[in-house]
């Protein structure tokens, strides 16, 4: 039939009656693209009118920049990176891009922006450094670095973290309390 396929897996939501919000294509695409856009499995949509011509659709783009080696990356891979992350039209005035082993590894890929933010000096300002496990998305809330590196703009991933840990419990997780402290002396 036209949904068979050869390889991979196939998944069917049966959704409650309050859920219909899941229906709407571009509600799942948002989905996808913030906790799983950087796993290396390419995460297809396919419409049920595959038939009438409509096109099956790739919603990640199954690379995470950061886990390649440094001399991999060009300099304009990394602005794109950047721009894509910070949603910014400008070039990151640096690049801190560390993989750490140790007790607990973690990879990091932080950028200085080259103009401040607007609400740089806001004391509610939260900061802009994203926490994944494993490629994927956990946390944004995190003050993953202190208050007075709240301008910096990037992400942390670890695969020393728990994949299914709730959001709640990363708050007191000591490898996470080690990470920071290890980001904050690499970044400084």
């Amino acid at each position: 039939s036209q949904n068979e396929f050869d390889h991979g897996t196939k998944i069917t939501l049966h959704l409650k009656e309050d859920a219909n919000d899941f229906l709407d294509r571009f509600h799942i695409k948002h989905i996808v693209q913030t906790y799983c856009d950087h796993i290396n499995v390419k995460i297809d949509f396919i419409p049920e009118n595959l038939s009438a011509g409509a096109k099956i659709e790739t919603l990640n783009s199954s690379s995470a920049l950061w886990k390649k080696s440094k001399d991999q990356i060009s300099q304009d891979q990394y602005n794109n990176f950047y721009k894509t992350l910070s949603h910014l039209p400008s070039e990151p005035f640096m690049v801190i891009h560390n993989n750490v082993e140790g007790i607990v590894s973690y990879t990091n890929l932080l950028f200085i922006p080259s103009t401040k933010p607007f609400d740089l000096f806001h004391p509610d300002r939260k900061t802009s450094v994203k926490l994944y496990v494993k490629k994927v998305f956990i946390s944004q809330d995190l003050d993953l670095v202190p208050a007075w590196l709240r301008f910096l703009r990037g992400l942390i991933d670890s695969d020393d973290l728990p994949l299914n840990i709730s959001r709640e419990n990363l708050q007191y997780n000591p490898a996470l309390e080690k990470i920071k402290k290890s980001v904050i002396n690499k970044s400084c």
